[in-house]
Order: C-alpha cells, then sequence, then structure tokens
C-alpha cells in the first residue's frame, strides 16, 4: 500500500473576516501546482469549530471543484452532536464525498460507551467510509478499547490520530494487522511524520504539507532509501511546527504560510497581541525564514539528483 499524506487545508480571510473565496481557490490551485497529494478540508487547521456549516460546506466546495479528482480528498464532518454531524455529512455526501472523517464530540465530557454509540449511531446513518479522528487535546479520546470495537466495521476504513503518542499509533498498528490489512492509519502530527511512516503508518494528515508540500514530497519519497536525509528533514520540520505553535492556532501556520506568498487579511481569534511589537515581528520573521529554508533543502536535493542522474545516464 502506497504512502500518502494529505493536506490540512486553512482557512483563508478577507478583511471582514469572511471566506476570501478567490484566495481559497488560488490556494488550493496552488497546493496542486507544487505537487500536494491529497486534500483534508475542514478540520482543526480550516477552524472548522468557528464556521458555521454553510461556510464549512462553501469550503469544501471549492477544495472539490479546484481539485477536479485530481487527488484524493477526506473533508472533516465533525460537529458537537450526533444529529448534525449526520446532517452536515449528508450534504457532502450530496456533494459526492466518499469518505469522511469523524472526530468525538467536543465540549461535553462522554464516557467511552457514549464515544461508541456515537460512531456506531453516524455509521448506521450515513453511506460514505469514515476515518476515525483522535485528537484528545480538543476533543473527547477514542480510547484503544472504543478503536478496537470499531477496527471491525466494515466502514470504519482509517484513522487520524493527534494524540502526539507514537506508543498510542504503535498499538493501532498491530491491532489492525492480519486483521484489516488496508486499514490507513494516519498521524496529524507534522512532527511525528518520519518515525510514524517507520512504524507502519500509511501516512499523515498535517497543517504544514498544506504550506510547504514540495518539502513532504520529499520526505515521503526519500524515507526508504535516505533515511539520514529524511531525517534533516524532519528535524526542521519540527522545528517550523514547534515556531508555528506559539501562537494561537492556526495563527502560525498561517504566518507560514505568508511566505508562499499568501497574505492574511484578517484572523477570526484574538490575535490583538501579535499584532503589533518585536516579538510578533521576530517570530514572524522566524517563520518565514524556516520555510525558506525547507523550501531550499527541497530545491537543492532537487538539483543534487537531476545531476546524479545525468552522471549516470
Amino acid at each position: 500500500m502506497k504512502h500518502l499524506y494529505y493536506a490540512a487545508i486553512l482557512t483563508l480571510y478577507d478583511q471582514n473576516c469572511e471566506i476570501n473565496e478567490r484566495e481559497q481557490r488560488r490556494y488550493i490551485r496552488f497546493l496542486l501546482d507544487k505537487g500536494v497529494r491529497g486534500f483534508f478540508p475542514c478540520g482543526t487547521s480550516g477552524e472548522y469549530t468557528t464556521l458555521s456549516q454553510k461556510e464549512n460546506l462553501k469550503l469544501l466546495g471549492i477544495v472539490l471543484e479546484e481539485n477536479n479528482n485530481a487527488v484524493p480528498v477526506i473533508p472533516c464532518a465533525s460537529t458537537a452532536s450526533f444529529h448534525n454531524t449526520i446532517a452536515l455529512i449528508r450534504e457532502m455526501e450530496r456533494m459526492g464525498v466518499k469518505a469522511v472523517s469523524i472526530c468525538p464530540p467536543y465540549y461535553t465530557p462522554l464516557r467511552q460507551s457514549d464515544v461508541l454509540d456515537y460512531y456506531r449511531h453516524i455509521l448506521d446513518a450515513v453511506q460514505v467510509d469514515v476515518y476515525l479522528y483522535n485528537i484528545p487535546a480538543f476533543t473527547n479520546p477514542i480510547a484503544f478499547e472504543t478503536f478496537e470495537k470499531l477496527l471491525i466495521h466494515p466502514k470504519v476504513v482509517g484513522i487520524k490520530d493527534s494524540s502526539g503518542n507514537m506508543k498510542t499509533i504503535s498499538r493501532y498498528v498491530a491491532a489492525k494487522s492480519g486483521r484489516r490489512d488496508e486499514f490507513r492509519i494516519m498521524t496529524g502530527s507534522d512532527e511525528m511524520i518520519l518515525p510514524a511512516l517507520s512504524g507502519g503508518c500509511f501516512g499523515s494528515v498535517s497543517a504544514l504539507s498544506g504550506i510547504i508540500p514540495e518539502v513532504h514530497n520529499l520526505l515521503y519519497d526519500t524515507y526508504r532509501e535516505d533515511l539520514a536525509f529524511a531525517q534533516k528533514i524532519q528535524v526542521k520540520i519540527a522545528d517550523l511546527a514547534s515556531e508555528c505553535e506559539k501562537y494561537i492556532f492556526p495563527v502560525g501556520y498561517k504566518f507560514a504560510l505568508e511566505a508562499r506568498g499568501f497574505a492574511m487579511q484578517a484572523f477570526r481569534q484574538n490575535v490583538v497581541e501579535y499584532m503589533g511589537g518585536d516579538d510578533y515581528g521576530e517570530g514572524r520573521r522566524r517563520i518565514h525564514g524556516l520555510v525558506e529554508e525547507l523550501l531550499a533543502m527541497a530545491d537543492e536535493r532537487k538539483v543534487s539528483d537531476r545531476d546524479q542522474n545525468r552522471k549516470w545516464a
């Protein structure tokens, strides 16, 4: 099974904090031009909890139209209740989506039996395939015992894990081996892509792959034959992710996207403290610098590989 990453799509706003459709479409076309291998819209990086259902569907529509079946698309279809989640998924089904990712409800603490019932109720009500989405920092967690019970459901085809815990991912890999070998396990952490791939994961869903897809392409393409080089890339990706995480999520990642030529006109988060002063400007410069370093590494490797190929031609 070929490894694959999905770019967690950021949401771009105009000066009135409304979706900037023109720039959003340009962003998707930009990623396709840079070789992105999959799209994951309407997720955490896309700020789905701050958007209305209509806005989330608009974002999905933009991705589907601009993508035109070029690469796989898995939208996040999550809300705080099974009723709203089912309604959202049914709208996505009408748009032609074949698979969605669903995290457990947020805000209200649940027992694991409630989490299991939540998924089972949705699975009985929809036609699409489902990727579980474990992001315990922001929602109710999916305990391993709950994962094992959902693993056997034919509509559950994978899991995105954003726990940042390699031990948890290793348990997923062991649990599905010999039972559902095609089940797709993906890390949601840019910092863990290389360890996750080496540990048996199918791929990743991450914010930085929606900013520097050329670098993620290189990581995926080289880690088997040149682990030392892949490790250098992974360390630098982790440095960039760490710098981005110093700001209210996902503001730091939007600063990184600025380095690719997309101006951030507004944020829906309260970022007044960052909009002036030396710390804001210096942090932004550090993020831009790390993006440029990673892109330079990718360019240098391409040149080196091209020269090597000419040598042996």
